[in-house]
């Protein structure tokens, strides 16, 4: 429902969003961030990743309504802070970074950027735990699509797996397709020659002929 409300305040008059904007923060006091905000609050993030590896750790504050996690693994540190507006779900969320220990800042804001996009397109539980699962995947030496910046597909949620024949940078076939699509070329995003897609190992092939995160993505 937020993602469907933010969809039709981009798309209506800009007087009907504002108005629906005005209703959300002045005649509802922030009702429908309060109510996600207690969703979140009550929901049980896991703590540690199964394997022991990494830990995730959320805490919200109701009066600032904002949701901070807080990640870590071997020695690093990084917090994420998401903050919605009283005109919630009329507003986007607010990600940024806050401390970070062992991750340097371009890396954390691509990962601010991950968590944003996410939790434009679900809910901001669901945003969390696929940031901390595509960040675990990067520890383990996954390289993230570079459209996106997401190792994780959010719809799909699969790896990138169109790697470009020149460069060897990897892709999710929906944000290559949608690159193609809004360029009006043909061409690799990073090394810009004509997009040529490498031929996958034998090993990786066989990989993929079973329910494997590399099959194609769903494009929309």
């Amino acid at each position: 429902a937020p993602t469907a409300a933010r969809r039709w305040a981009a798309a209506a008059r800009p007087r009907d969003a504002e108005r629906a904007r005005a209703l959300a923060e002045v005649a509802l006091h922030g009702a429908c961030a309060a109510r996600e905000l207690d969703a979140v609050s009550k929901t049980g993030f896991g703590g540690d990743g199964g394997d022991g590896e990494s830990t995730l750790t959320v805490r919200v504050a109701a009066r600032a309504r904002t949701v901070t996690a807080s990640y870590e693994r071997d020695e690093c540190v990084i917090e994420m802070v998401l903050a919605h507006d009283a005109a919630h779900p009329f507003r986007a969320i607010a990600v940024d970074f806050g401390a970070h220990q062992g991750v340097d800042e371009k890396t954390a804001r691509r990962w601010s950027l991950r968590l944003r996009a996410g939790a434009e397109a679900s809910s901001v539980k669901a945003a969390v735990l696929d940031w901390r699962k595509g960040v675990d995947l990067e520890f383990e030496g996954v390289e993230p699509c570079p459209i996106c910046y997401g190792v994780l597909h959010p719809k799909s949620k699969r790896l990138p797996h169109l790697e470009c024949a020149t460069c060897h940078n990897k892709y999710h076939a929906s944000c290559l397709a949608h690159w193609f699509s809004t360029s009006n070329k043909h061409l690799c995003a990073i090394c810009q020659t004509e997009f040529v897609a490498a031929r996958p190992a034998k090993k990786e092939r066989e990989s993929t002929e079973g329910p494997a995160l590399y099959d194609e993505d769903e494009l929309d």
